[in-house]
């Protein structure tokens, strides 16, 4: 089964979020695409993150709807920080070595990726799917792998993959709320009802 795994923060989830999952899911013909909330990211200390509990809830109610989109919440019960790797080896015990998984990044993140904890090892349980939009070519993430990661391009483990640009991110929808003003078309209604309900705010930069 070709499973495909899009971690991050999701603080909060937004539209660019859910329609590069789903162009990977029909471009690659997954069966799925698993979001998997980051429960204390190392690249996020110092920080201060919207509870995991808020993120998840917001994840379901961004998710529901669409057969082909799981929310797991798996890194709550794993060490901390929250390392890719050792999310992967918890997600390779659970869905067994028959799962085919598809490791959805960004191109800013993967050229970045050498800098992660024990990179070397997350392709040993994932194929990367590197997510193109206007900021980087393809010739970029061509060149960046050849030069980094030349066995696993000419493998195929490390596939460029162009999506749709929508220029939304989380730190900017904080960001436009810490002003007062409306994120609507920014990430779904729902999630943004939720957020009213719930009194979420976030300060000024």
């Amino acid at each position: 089964m070709k499973i495909g795994i899009l971690g991050g923060t999701f603080d909060p989830v937004h539209f660019g979020h859910l329609r590069s999952a789903l162009e990977v899911k029909e471009g690659l013909g997954l069966a799925k695409v698993l979001f998997v909330p980051s429960y204390m990211p190392p690249h996020k200390s110092g920080h201060t993150l919207t509870p995991f509990s808020l993120r998840v809830e917001l994840l379901k109610i961004a998710t529901k709807g669409e057969e082909a989109f799981e929310l797991i919440d798996i890194e709550k019960d794993l060490p901390i920080p929250s390392y890719t790797v050792n999310t992967l080896e918890a997600l390779r015990d659970r869905y067994g070595k028959a799962a085919d998984f598809y490791f959805l990044l960004g191109s800013d993140a993967f050229f970045d990726l050498v800098t992660w904890h024990d990179y070397t090892r997350i392709m040993e349980h994932t194929k990367l799917v590197v997510m193109i939009r206007d900021q980087n070519s393809a010739d970029d993430i061509v060149s960046f792998s050849k030069r980094y990661f030349t066995y696993e391009f000419q493998s195929n483990v490390i596939i460029p993959f162009e999506v749709t640009h929508i220029a939304i991110s989380s730190s900017r929808i904080r960001a436009i709320l810490s002003q007062g003003k409306s994120t609507r078309y920014l990430l779904p209604f729902d999630c943004i009802k939720f957020m009213e309900e719930q009194g979420l705010t976030y300060e000024k930069h």
